[in-house]
């Protein structure tokens, strides 16, 4: 009995790590082919255990445990260890991003879409809040000063 239930516990944690290692955006393999960096570059302010929003070819995929992090050189993307094996850290830098409000009317949350790449490579999807909480621990509108106001 006791390696029936070992053996349920460990199908059901496998075809959770499955689940969610498919629900990871495709285009980030093709962000990780230009951005990558390596592990152990800092962001200056970050956020953990974040959501976002990858547009592809399939519609936009929602991506839990996003870590979003900000310094001089660009946002810095990440995923949780282990899966950060098959998905490596990246740096977009401010150059190659642009991004722009969207109104919401069906939400109460403001969202912000970043589209990544020159030329765009995918678009990520983000509430102001968590823009708002990166700007607040990094000190400074960083933003709107490396990319210009919001459209």
């Amino acid at each position: 009995m006791l390696n029936f239930v070992r053996d349920l516990i460990l199908l059901f944690t496998g075809l959770f790590f499955f689940s969610w290692l498919i629900s990871l955006p495709i285009r980030w393999r093709e962000l990780s082919t230009k951005y990558k960096v390596e592990k152990g570059r800092k962001s200056s302010a970050f956020l953990i255990n974040q959501v976002g929003g990858f547009k592809s070819d399939r519609g936009t995929a929602s991506m839990k445990g996003l870590i979003i992090g900000i310094s001089d050189e660009g946002l810095h993307l990440s995923v949780p260890s282990p899966i950060e094996v098959f998905f490596p850290s990246l740096l977009i830098p401010w150059t190659e991003i642009i991004y722009q409000k969207v109104d919401n009317s069906s939400s109460r949350q403001e969202s912000i879409i970043f589209y990544l790449g020159n030329p765009t490579i995918t678009s990520l999807k983000l509430y102001s809040s968590v823009i708002k909480k990166l700007e607040e621990d990094y000190g400074e509108p960083i933003f709107s000063n490396k990319l210009g106001e919001l459209n």
